[in-house]
């Protein structure tokens, strides 16, 4: 049987329970954590059972028992709890000791060794008033709150006190002074809460998901609300996947004559959930198989393998994007601004050439990988909304994709059909990787610290090399220099490469295991994740001289591509340092940088987007700039004449003629006479006559 003093013996026996209260009473902290196995010591499994049956009782006597420790450990803090519990004492006279023992401001973070509830949805089937634990995503939180606990309310009449009932979210108070005064005469007066005398706790709402995997079998995701004190939720944000076990609850109170009952959990641990590269622990063993596995002299090309193994070929693509996932480490600038290492990847080409199994490969690949469509996303669903939660009535926090991603990778198919407005919200997630929210008087940052690899089609289905990148895709250049890489798949007929790609369709199935699992890719990188390389002398040079010789180029070659910037730069210094990662090593050389500027130019040198000193292009070049400015004086020039005779507009095959007379190509003029067309830059207000609007 559990009581009080049966627990305080044992947090006095065991010594990791001994240490766990030091520190939290050193710490100013009024949480530890407590296995709820461990009360096996005290009678077998019974006991264990009994606590998870009835934990509101076993709860009461945890804090009872940790109180009577602290008089032994902490005697300052003991006086301190006890005080605010006397004030609770005093406000619940008749009351039973289950009730006033559980008001006792101690947060023990109990956990369980099993989680008795695999998904969200299989709550609303348990017993109420018992211990859960289950698995989740937090997608909304609240900011934290002052939330009244022991309600006490004061007459405006008289000013007596009385105490008044918390049921679930709501207070119930006497409808009015029931005080007797001038012998058997109630007062009657109207009550008030009292800020000063009822017993207030800081807390924090939060809404738990299923996880990703579970929901993807279901309709749609289930959630849950949990309320928890603010000790035990501390250093989570939304994003996070987490191990939720605490007390089900089932509301009392009817809302709006319904007769639904509104189901939550009162938390009693919150704890990160080993969903992550930070959260991954690594035994010895494992760290030696890495190691060992980072000498071989085909390690990479052995990791680029075990990349979407069900795509053929596209070895390039899947090298960036491994390097992707190894990333930068991000680097603090001495003003305080935070210089992002996550390396993004945008990938362009024509139907059916894998990118989107690539990417749903890869999303199964890292521990926290979103996916989402582009056409089926909003750029609220992208960032973050506030939401007004209908039974609290709070203002809460619903992170978007980019949010809950934090720390993973961001999935994002078939980008170029999402709307222009919904495509802006993008701009602050690829670069300062945060998501700014200011609604409903909530002002906050949230990270969004993710690798983005994102996948287009050309928009007139099938990728034209006679076009710029932007024409193709038709995304602006804002975005596309905020991409380290851009791929082009192009669909080409090769006879050779036809017959292999067939061939390894047909035995798709048959074919050997990649040369390592998921599972050692995941570990592989979580160990390079832990290495901080420091560019070398050569790199830095090598690095430098690039820089510095294609912002000549730029500047020299009348037909070069608009000029490279910094963000070039860095992108070809993180490309660097996640090579340098990839060999486990702590200095990024010559081979890094090489291995880099190789995958930058890649796409760009197949598609001639490129000058001889490999130039990223995602707009037009500087000639072609030039030519559209003269087409568009000759195009004004001939109107100006043609309106003093009265003319609506002028033939265009003799806008053409003259601007090859003027040394334009008559491919590109009638190209850009469909842009400008679709742009509204000209007009034709007759047939065959083209005039500028």
């Amino acid at each position: 049987m559990i009581t009080d003093l049966a627990l305080s013996e044992l947090l006095g026996s065991n010594q990791k329970y001994v240490e766990r209260i030091r520190e939290m009473a050193a710490g100013g902290s009024r949480s530890f954590l407590f296995d709820v196995e461990d009360l096996a010591e005290l009678g077998g499994f019974d006991v264990v059972r009994e606590a998870k049956a009835d934990p509101t009782l076993f709860l009461g006597y945890l804090k009872k028992a940790v109180l009577t420790r602290l008089m032994v450990e902490e005697p300052e803090l003991a006086e301190v709890v006890g005080a605010e519990w006397g004030r609770v004492r005093d406000r619940l006279v008749g009351k039973g000791e289950r009730e006033v023992n559980y008001l006792i401001p101690i947060y023990p973070r109990v956990v369980a060794s099993e989680v008795t509830h695999e998904s969200v949805s299989s709550l609303l089937s348990a017993a109420p008033n018992t211990l859960v634990c289950f698995r989740g995503v937090v997608v909304a939180a609240s900011p934290p709150r002052r939330e009244v606990v022991v309600p006490v309310f004061r007459c405006l009449r008289c000013g007596a006190e009385s105490v008044g009932e918390r049921v679930d979210f709501s207070v119930i108070s006497p409808s009015t002074c029931g005080e007797r005064v001038d012998g058997d005469t109630r007062c009657g007066g109207r009550l008030l809460v009292s800020a000063e005398e009822s017993v207030c706790a800081i807390t924090v709402q939060l809404k738990v998901q299923d996880v990703f995997d579970v929901a993807a079998d279901s309709q749609q995701p289930h959630e849950v609300t949990v309320s928890a004190p603010e000790e035990v939720v501390r250093r989570l944000s939304q994003g996070d996947r987490v191990l939720v076990t605490g007390i089900l609850r089932v509301s009392s109170l009817l809302r709006y004559s319904s007769a639904s009952l509104f189901v939550y959990v009162e938390a009693l641990s919150v704890e990160r959930d080993a969903k992550d590269y930070r959260d991954l622990n690594l035994t010895e063993e494992d760290k030696k198989a890495v190691v060992a596995a980072s000498k071989q002299p085909d390690i990479k090309q052995r990791l680029i393998a075990s990349i979407a193994p069900a795509i053929r070929g596209r070895e390039e693509v899947k090298e960036g994007i491994l390097l992707a996932l190894f990333g930068a480490p991000a680097e603090v600038n001495p003003d305080g601004t935070v210089t992002r290492g996550d390396i993004h990847i945008l990938m362009v080409g024509d139907p059916g050439v894998g990118k989107s199994q690539m990417l749903l490969s890869v999303s199964k690949l890292v521990p926290r990988g979103v996916y989402v469509s582009g056409p089926r996303s909003s750029g609220v669903g992208l960032t973050a909304a506030v939401l007004k939660d209908e039974t609290t009535g709070r203002f809460m926090i619903h992170a978007g994709s980019a949010v809950l991603a934090n720390g993973g990778v961001l999935i994002v198919d078939e980008l170029d059909k999402m709307s222009k407005d919904d495509r802006g919200a993008l701009h602050e997630v690829l670069e300062q990787q945060t998501v700014t929210v200011a609604k409903a008087g909530i002002y906050t940052q949230l990270p969004a610290r993710c690798t983005m690899i994102a996948a287009a089609n050309p928009k007139m289905g099938s990728f034209n090399p006679n076009m710029s990148l932007a024409e193709n895709i038709d995304l602006p250049t804002t975005i596309l220099s905020r991409f380290d890489l851009i791929y082009i798949l192009m669909d080409e007929i090769v006879p050779k490469s036809d017959e292999e790609v067939a061939r390894f369709v047909l035995k798709r199935g048959q074919e050997k295991a990649p040369a390592y699992p998921p599972e050692f890719v995941r570990k592989y990188i979580a160990f390079a994740k832990n290495i901080t390389p420091a560019l070398a002398a050569e790199a830095e040079e090598l690095l430098t001289a690039f820089y510095v010789q294609v912002r000549q180029k730029c500047a020299a070659a009348g037909d070069a591509a608009v000029k490279v910037g910094v963000r070039q730069l860095e992108a070809a210094k993180r490309l660097s340092l996640a090579h340098a990662r990839l060999r486990f090593s702590s200095v990024v050389e010559k081979v890094d940088v090489e291995a880099a500027l190789r995958l930058m130019n890649h796409f760009l040198e197949k598609e001639g987007f490129l000058t001889e000193l490999s130039q990223l292009e995602v707009g037009k070049t500087s000639g072609e700039l030039k030519s559209e400015e003269r087409a568009y004086e000759v195009l004004k020039n001939m109107f100006t004449l043609a309106a003093t005779a009265g003319a609506e507009g002028i033939p265009e095959e003799d806008y053409v003629l003259r601007c090859r007379e003027e040394g334009i190509e008559e491919r590109y003029v009638r190209k850009l006479l469909e842009a400008w067309k679709r742009k509204g830059v000209v007009m034709e207000p007759k047939n065959g006559k083209i005039r500028p609007v």
